[in-house]
């Protein structure tokens, strides 16, 4: 049984997307990306924290449309 999910995330890309393909032919797309994590202070205002890297990879119809 296939359950159907819909991920989103919020960041920017951190490098350039490379879009590949495995020996059975599917399209995989590799992109490292990049987020901004921030801490509210008691006085109300946000302070900046470290910014967070993580490597998103995609594949098939997904990583095709991506890459455009």
């Amino acid at each position: 049984m296939t359950i159907n999910t819909q991920e989103s995330v919020s960041g920017f890309i951190a490098s350039d997307p490379q879009l590949s393909y495995t020996e059975r032919g599917d399209a995989r797309l590799y992109v490292k990306i990049g987020q901004e994590h921030y801490r509210k202070e008691p006085d109300g205002s946000f302070t900046q924290t470290e910014t967070t890297f993580h490597d998103l990879v995609a594949y098939r119809r997904t990583a095709e449309h991506a890459h455009e």
